[in-house]
């Protein structure tokens, strides 16, 4: 170049505008990797909030190189890779808690996840969605279990209930609403917050009250927390004696008792508009020994590893 010309390639310097326009695309980027990796963990919540604090972040030089793409005025590392053990490890493999529930002779191994199930009771805890004229009668049952610490989840993919008809015959549930929660910060422990919630017509048990649902989307539960699971009936009242689905009783208990909620307290005046214990609602838990306070169902589906290497977004210019 000679001395007094310009060059063709002056140094760009950025506006105030285009510079705000740069940081809303570094920060979409970002949201849209974690929106991704949520929708892994929690195929059922979309827009789950993502914590960076479960999962190692590592950052390589040469995967950066190698998924970089140039745009006219950036360079971009393109959302999300996760590591093969993060879709296939563990599937299948589970970690079976039997808690002296079974099926005949079946324990819980893969992929039973969980079992307090024992099946053939005669008394059980109502959990049914009634018709709109009966709303105020809608109430549900709850049960917890755990899942041990560790760097997984559960994926829970089937939920099998034993429970019974009551109050005629010749009638079934037209379907049944599937609730997990996790656990509330009270004493004694009960239903907290919603995390998922969907309705499923049971694969089997329609004709007899106990339930097989198969579950899709599956839940997927984090390692090292306590859960509560509801299954409800939606099932018309019928005539002048209700129709009911009980959810069928289990002991000795395990963890924490069972609870109950009948949000318009219509159902015998209990007072248990919010979650309460079967028996500080007063419901017919048998005495026992030892008292049956708990609720039967098996949990099954696949224990999925989270110890990957995960990559999220870096923008660079």
């Amino acid at each position: 170049m000679r001395a007094g010309e310009r060059s063709k390639h002056p140094e760009r310097t950025l506006s105030d505008p285009e510079q705000s326009r740069r940081a809303k695309r570094k920060s979409k980027g970002a949201c849209e990797a974690a929106g991704a990796l949520s929708s892994l963990l929690y195929p059922h919540r979309a827009g789950f909030w993502y914590n960076a604090s479960k999962i190692r972040l590592v950052v390589s030089g040469s995967l950066q190189r190698r998924l970089t793409m140039r745009s006219k005025h950036v360079t971009v590392l393109i959302g999300l890779v996760v590591a093969a053990p993060l879709l296939f490890s563990g599937r299948g493999v589970a970690a079976a808690q039997d808690n002296g529930g079974q099926v005949g002779a079946q324990a819980c191994v893969a992929p039973c996840l969980y079992d307090q199930l024992t099946l053939g009771q005669t008394n059980g805890s109502v959990s049914q969605n009634f018709e709109t004229a009966f709303n105020s009668l809608d109430n549900q049952s709850a049960d917890d279990f755990s899942i041990p610490a560790g760097t997984f989840f559960w994926s829970v993919n089937k939920i099998e209930v034993d429970g019974l008809y009551l109050n005629g015959s010749n009638f079934q549930a037209a379907s049944v609403n599937v609730y997990f929660y996790n656990t509330a910060g009270t004493l004694p422990p009960l239903p907290g917050t919603s995390l998922y919630q969907a309705s499923f017509v049971p694969s089997a048990g329609l004709n007899n009250g106990d339930f097989v649902v198969n579950l899709n989307p599956p839940a997927g539960l984090l390692a090292g927390k306590t859960y509560w699971v509801s299954v409800q009936a939606n099932l018309d009242a019928g005539g002048s004696l209700p129709h009911e689905w009980l959810w069928g009783f289990r002991g000795p208990q395990a963890a924490n008792e069972a609870a109950w909620v009948n949000p318009e307290n219509g159902f015998g005046g209990t007072g248990c508009t919010t979650w309460k214990t079967l028996t500080a609602c007063g419901l017919p838990v048998p005495p026992g020994p030892p008292p049956e306070s708990d609720l039967q169902f098996r949990l099954s589906g696949s224990q999925i590893n989270i110890a990957a290497t995960v990559y999220l977004p870096l923008v660079s210019r």
